[in-house]
């Protein structure tokens, strides 16, 4: 694996937003993922808590890769 690739993701920081209830089906919710004003991703779970934990999980993604390279 060729570790010396350029960047091809949305640059950091990466935010999660708060949750909100889906209208279609209140069981469950939606939080965004935020860079730059502008929408990363769009993370569901079952739930506030697990909504919002997948959308923390999202997020950490860019600094996740960069610990990963280092290692």
């Amino acid at each position: 694996m060729n570790t010396k690739q350029a960047v091809k993701h949305t640059p950091c920081p990466w935010k999660s937003g708060s949750s909100r209830v889906n209208p279609k089906d209140p069981l469950f919710n939606h939080v965004e993922v935020i860079s730059g004003g502008k929408r990363v991703a769009k993370v569901s779970g079952i739930g506030k808590q697990e909504a919002e934990a997948n959308a923390r999980l999202i997020a950490a993604a860019p600094d996740l890769l960069a610990s990963c390279k280092e290692a």
